[in-house]
């Protein structure tokens, strides 16, 4: 399963908002699989694996949104302000997409498919045409 780049941030974000601090402030251990953070990210991923883990956070590390503090076995890493930011936006957008009413969601999908739409239309209105036509003899 490939994690999306921000959607991984999500769970760093509410961890950091739990403890109250600064992004930067809070340290996150994704280099064994055993780490209490990497089970945590697991447990919001269920389909995920370690190795998924591993791809996201150097995709990560490449984005800027995470940063090591330390390298080694026990290396640590903590969000940047971009990261926890990235991740904000990500959470707010989720938010907003749930809460929109069963019309807005219409519509939404209306704009999204509107390409699709003109030509059900076209078709629509050439069979229309075929049978008018077909009246008439």
């Amino acid at each position: 399963m490939q994690i999306d780049t921000v959607e991984f941030l999500i769970p760093l974000v509410h961890a950091v908002e739990k403890e109250g601090c600064k992004p930067n402030m809070l340290h996150f251990n994704f280099a064994v699989e055993e780490s209490e953070d990497v089970q945590d990210i697991l447990q919001y991923f269920p389909n995920a694996h370690f190795e998924d883990v591993s791809k996201v956070v150097k995709k990560c590390i490449a984005n800027d949104y995470l940063e090591h503090t330390s390298i080694g076995p026990n290396s640590s890493m903590r969000l940047t302000s971009k990261g926890f930011y990235a991740g904000k936006s990500k959470i707010e957008s989720k938010n907003k997409e749930n809460s929109k009413t069963v019309l807005l969601k219409t519509s939404d999908w209306i704009a999204k498919h509107n390409g699709l739409l003109t030509l059900y239309a076209m078709i629509i209105g050439t069979l229309g045409f075929v049978v008018a036509l077909m009246g008439l003899f």
